[in-house]
């Protein structure tokens, strides 16, 4: 009994019958390939243990080497984690291939499975390898029962995912995807050297090859789509656009000629049907001849819709080019139900209906979207739907009903509530803001205009806006309906707002005659607005603007004289809330 109770207490030992799976991968450098954990799937992790030579003893594991270091300084430098104990036991029937097909490698690029460049840096790494006598990849014994497969890769160096100058990708025998931790859903070149060798010593494996999944950006993907050849790849100068005329240019034709009616059906179509994305123009509506354009190119192997029902993945999207002027055309159609936001991320008709009559219903965006995510249990970034939605609302022909019982539809004066949500407090002096040169009327047209192309260049220009509009107190319009204007011009007078009245006072003698510290702490504490603007008048200073910015007019003033500053500052400025 006393031995059974022993025997329970406490983790159980690493032995002959009990470690973890191991094979020695680089015999030199005394690098192992070991599985994380003693049993489940089959996913490992990188250890050295090199006695000779430059002695090394390290774990590729953040918790193993945190763990180690723990024991170092509990002056228990000896301690190995269970990856390092379970090499004692290693299996010497590990496999290592230093000597990939090079006539292989190219006939992968030209079936369109790995690119040019791809196939070039492939090369580069399997030479690194082979002039140091390292393995270029090398995995565990193929067993037909495991569903992943580990295979360490030679990496040229060491990196913040490679700490011993090899990384472990791993492969989904299933899905036929890589997942490598160099990067997320994007190819890489370790993914690369992964196809090339299973497509030599296991080609079998690679029926089920699932190449479109592996990337959500494809102009930095390393592996190109086969599954029509007369489709290219998208070449990461054209798309996305970063030329201003051809992002000038889209933005106009998508305003002009991509416009929603207001009318939408009430019956949306369901994005379950969407196989693929298109574009159906096929003459470049760009040029003044409208060439036929080339044939479509595929810019995201992934595209999702979000809808009410859920998340649509694994949707191709395609774009067309014109030969002559290069620029792109994208999918941007409202018949099939879906908006277009960003080439990747599409909203369905419905979704965007609900999310205009939410807000019409004082019901805040985040809070909608929040629910959505609930509901449906997905993940997705609230801003890029708020984008999304804002770049749909853009596009729509929207109708103004709006006519006074009196007035019909030209009110002479028009009175505008405050929205608080969209309005804070903040001192004149603190804006940045030269009110030079600012004029009292604006074309309003011209503004909003400017505000309706920078939302819709979000859509395909990454974030990145050519033109950004950038408000200022001289460069700022209202919006009226245009039934109710005479002219696009309308009146401005906000920048009158941020005139700092910095008084060149040239006798500042009034001001230090009737103002001392007492009385400044007396105007900030105590006094009225009123007062102030009669205190002010009285020294002969600007009454304009708010209580604060009289307050800190006569304070600079009053502080321009270095005895009078060291007074006021130790009193003043502390209590004052600045």
């Amino acid at each position: 009994m006393k031995a059974k109770h022993t025997a329970s207490r406490g983790p159980k030992q690493i032995d002959q019958d009990r470690h973890h799976r191991c094979v020695c991968i680089d015999a030199t450098n005394g690098i192992y390939l070991v599985k994380r954990a003693l049993s489940g799937p089959l996913f490992a992790c990188h250890v050295i243990k090199k006695t000779t030579g430059d002695p090394k003893i390290s774990c590729s594991v953040q918790e193993c080497q945190q763990a180690m270091g723990c024991a170092a300084r509990s002056s228990m430098p000896g301690y190995e984690c269970p990856h390092l104990q379970s090499t004692q036991f290693s299996s010497h029937d590990s496999y290592v291939q230093d000597n990939l097909s090079e006539h292989l490698l190219k006939e992968l690029r030209d079936s369109k499975v790995l690119k040019k460049e791809t196939v070039a840096e492939c090369m580069k790494v399997a030479t690194h390898a082979q002039e140091r006598s390292i393995p270029l990849i090398g995995t565990f014994p193929m067993n037909g029962s495991e569903r992943y497969v580990p295979l360490s890769v030679h990496t040229r160096g060491v990196h913040n995912y490679s700490t011993f100058g090899r990384v472990v990708v791993t492969f989904d025998k299933t899905t036929g995807k890589f997942k490598c931790p160099c990067c997320t859903n994007r190819g890489c070149i370790h993914k690369a050297i992964s196809i090339w060798f299973l497509a030599q010593d296991y080609p079998h494996l690679l029926s089920n090859l699932n190449t479109p999944q592996q990337t959500q950006d494809p102009e930095e993907d390393g592996m190109e789509n086969e599954e029509n050849t007369s489709e290219r790849q998208s070449n990461c100068s054209l798309y996305p656009p970063r030329e201003t005329s051809e992002v000038l240019a889209m933005v106009r034709y998508i305003s002009t000629h991509k416009s929603i009616p207001s009318n939408l059906p009430k019956s949306f179509p369901s994005p379950s049907n969407v196989k693929e994305i298109s574009p159906t123009e096929t003459n470049c509506p760009y040029c003044p001849e409208h060439p036929v354009l080339e044939e479509r190119t595929l810019i995201n192997r992934n595209g999702k819709i979000l809808d009410m029902d859920g998340m649509y993945n694994g949707i191709p999207v395609y774009c067309k080019f014109c030969s002559k002027c290069n620029i792109p055309v994208r999918y941007q159609e409202f018949s099939d139900g879906i908006h277009n936001f960003n080439d990747n991320i599409f909203l369905s008709h419905k979704l965007c209906m609900w999310l205009r009559h939410s807000l019409a219903n004082h019901v805040a965006i985040g809070t909608v979207l929040s629910t959505l995510q609930t509901v449906l249990d997905i993940k997705f970034k609230h801003s890029t739907v708020l984008n999304g939605y804002l770049h749909f609302e853009t596009l729509v022909e929207h109708s103004y009903s709006y006519t006074c019982a009196i007035c019909g539809i030209y009110p002479p004066v028009l009175v505008f509530d405050l929205t608080r949500k969209a309005v804070f407090n903040v001192k004149a002096d603190d804006l940045d803001n030269e009110a030079g040169g600012a004029n009292d009327r604006v074309d309003m047209m011209a503004f909003w205009q400017q505000a309706e192309a920078e939302i819709l260049e979000r859509g395909f220009t990454r974030g990145k806006v050519t033109r950004p509009l950038r408000p200022t107190y001289h460069q700022w319009a209202p919006w009226i309906a245009p039934e109710m204007l005479q002219s696009n011009l309308v009146f401005n007078t906000e920048y009158q707002k941020s005139q700092k009245f910095k008084d060149n006072v040239q006798d500042t003698s009034l001001v230090h005659k009737h103002l001392t510290k007492e009385k400044l702490e007396e105007l900030l504490h105590e006094a009225k607005a009123t007062d102030i603007q009669e205190f002010c008048r009285k020294c002969d200073v600007s009454e304009k603007g708010s209580k604060i910015d009289l307050v800190t007019r006569l304070r600079d003033i009053l502080l321009q004289e270095k005895n009078q500053f060291d007074k006021v500052f130790s009193q003043i400025w502390g209590a004052s809330g600045y």
